[in-house]
This record gives structure tokens, sequence and C-alpha cells, in this order.
């Protein structure tokens, strides 16, 4: 049976681009390459549940969507606010993100759009498994400075809510005291180490439980018509053995990006496949 060579595209935003470089089997070639127009939240929920491509899909959709002016923000629980179960705690974290959507509205800044990761474990002495505490990644951009966001994290009432007044020295002691929890925020940092090294780092603990959510706004990158006749079998082995680390070779083939990294694996069975990782020059 021929083989082909397929070269998939993802146009992550204005600055970051990846191409998948992989062979294909013939009936793959023949059948139809265009794809059908995907729910956003389906595509999520698809690419999530599949572990292999999930931290791929996860670095693609941070490019895509967040900038410089997007935080990591680690949501945590404290002793007396630990959720019973992770509905719970989702239902916190919702009504969160609606006061800090309800909080941009109202002060005419940019409305956030967010990807939330939950993390928690439960003891299982049986088989040495210590309890994780339950607590949030989120990655969010908004219009809104860190410290609102902070203060925001409280169990709620009176003058706590989305409007509350910060800048009342009363106000933002009560907020303080009620807060459900310790809030570690940062700026997102978008070099060419820093997105796979958070994706990885959310999804390092696999036997964890998990729980993600994304905000409705989010884009997906693009994916151009692939192009089953640019590469070869052989001109891929030749480039995974000869042009992994060769950035003028990979900066000729795809003019206007800078080449950041080129991962070349093997298999026994359909042989080599490449992933290039570019960014806009």
């Amino acid at each position: 049976m021929k083989c082909f060579v397929r070269e998939q595209r993802y146009i992550c935003g204005g600055n970051y681009m990846e191409s998948a470089i992989y062979p294909i089997t013939e009936k793959e070639h023949n059948s139809s390459i265009v794809k059908k127009k995907k729910d956003a939240q389906g595509s999520f929920k698809q690419e999530m549940a599949n572990q292999r491509r999930r931290e791929r899909y996860i670095i693609r959709l941070i490019n895509t969507n967040f900038d410089w002016r997007a935080y990591h923000i680690v949501l945590t629980y404290d002793d007396n606010h630990l959720p019973l179960d992770n509905a719970q705690a989702e239902r916190d974290y919702n009504k969160w993100l609606r006061n800090v959507r309800i909080r941009c509205r109202a002060k005419g800044v940019r409305e956030p759009k967010a990807l939330d990761f939950l993390e928690w474990q439960e003891v299982d002495e049986e088989n040495g498994v210590k309890a994780v505490r339950y607590h949030h990644h989120v990655i969010i951009d908004c219009g809104l400075p860190m410290g609102d966001l902070a203060l925001l994290w409280n169990e709620g009432g009176r003058g706590l809510g989305a409007l509350a007044n910060f800048d009342d020295e009363e106000t933002l002691k009560r907020a303080m005291s009620c807060a459900l929890g310790v809030v570690n925020t940062g700026h997102l940092k978008l070099d060419k180490q820093s997105v796979e090294g958070l994706a990885k780092y959310v999804l390092k603990y696999q036997n964890r439980k998990h729980a993600w959510k994304r905000t409705r706004n989010l884009q997906e990158p693009q994916t151009p018509r692939p192009n089953d006749g640019k590469f070869t079998r052989a001109k891929v082995a030749k480039a995974a053995k000869l042009h992994v680390d060769d950035a003028a070779y990979w900066e000729k083939l795809y003019a206007g990006y800078t080449f950041s990294e080129c991962v070349a694996k093997y298999n026994d069975f359909t042989g080599w496949s490449l992933l290039v990782k570019m960014y806009k020059s």
C-alpha cells in the first residue's frame, strides 16, 4: 500500500505556528480532508479526553488566545473553605468568574476569556496516595488588575460582590479576611519555553483528578487544508537526521517565522514524524 506524508499546520494567533509532519495511509489520503466546522466546546472536550493530544492542544490554545496581558492565577482554599466535592469547587470558580465578568462590564474594560484547570486528589492510604487539596490553575485575560482578581476570590457577603469598592480600606480588609484561600498571581510568559512548561506543569499529574473548563469566547487554532504532497518519506527521514536543529532550513520552508524547535520521532512501522515549532519574526 502506498504511503503518503501529511503536513498539517496549526496557526495559533499572530505569533506562533506548529507544523506536524507525519505518515498517513492511502485510505487517509483519499478520504475527504475538508473538515466540518466543529462546536468549540465539543472540540475542547474531545481533545482534552485524549491524553496524548491534550498537552499539544493546550499549548496551541494558549498561544492562539492569550498574549502578554494575560495572567496565570492559582486559586486555592484554606481549611475553612475546602469544597466538599468537585461540584462545589466548580461552583466557586463559576461565581468568581461571573463576578469578574460583571466587574469588567461595569468598568468598561475587556471581558474575561479564560481556561480553568481544576485539580485534586482524594487520599488512598492503602495504595500510599496522599490527598491533594482542590485548586484551580486559571489562565485569564481581562481588563482588571491582578489585585481585583485576587480580592474577588472571597466567600461573598454584603459589599464584597462584583462591584465591591476595594479602594475603601474597610472593604479591602473584609475581602481579605473572607478570602477562600491564597491566590497566587503572575503575568503569563509567552517566550519559547514558558507556555510549554506551563502546559506540562498543569497536566503533569495524570493520576490526579481533573476538571477543565473554558470560556466560550476562546478561538480555536486555525488549521489550513493539509498538504500531502510537500514531503516524502525520504525527505522527512533526511530532515530528521540532518536538519532537526537547522534553523535556516526550517525558516526557508516557513518564510516569515523564526525557528524554535523541531521534535523528531521514529516508529518501526510508520517511520519518521516531525513537529516543527515556529514563532513570528
